[in-house]
């Protein structure tokens, strides 16, 4: 296969920007992939997890003071994203070396999107409650109900 502009040959099999062996993550985002000697590139990578969600294809995002992790819920009455931050000096008395962070998801019970928040790593419960609004144009909403 040759190689476009923007693109390079890429070892890494689980990463959602490698097509057949060749990387396209600077086509999407107009720059190089972040690569370290310790993780290599892991922009895109995409792992299974089963820390108690069934086993979930999930997304990470290095950041200063840890990784993000997006993972889709294992839930059907609650399909959707889980984002938690997980590293050695995260916050949480829940978790080992992680937080949660957010839910965005679909209540099937209330027929409504919505946006739960863990705004404190000392909290269990949530400290946000999003009701998302307006997500359906008029003619949809019926339909749900």
């Amino acid at each position: 296969m040759e190689n476009c502009k923007n693109t390079f040959d890429c070892e890494t099999k689980d990463c959602a920007y490698n097509r057949n062996g060749e990387c396209r993550f600077a086509s999407f985002k107009n720059r190089p992939p972040h690569i370290t000697e310790e993780n290599g590139c892991i922009e895109g990578v995409i792992v299974v997890n089963n820390h108690g969600y069934g086993g979930s294809t999930h997304s990470v995002m290095e950041t200063p003071i840890g990784t993000l992790v997006a993972e889709k819920s294992a839930d059907p009455n609650f399909p959707g994203l889980h984002v938690c931050i997980k590293g050695e000096k995260i916050n949480d008395k829940f978790w080992q070396n992680a937080m949660d962070i957010c839910w965005v998801e679909y209540s099937v019970e209330d027929k409504e999107l919505r946006i739960v928040v863990y705004g404190d790593g000392n909290e269990e419960d949530y400290t946000h409650l999003i009701r998302v609004k307006n997500v359906l144009k008029s003619s949809n909403r019926r339909e749900l109900a």
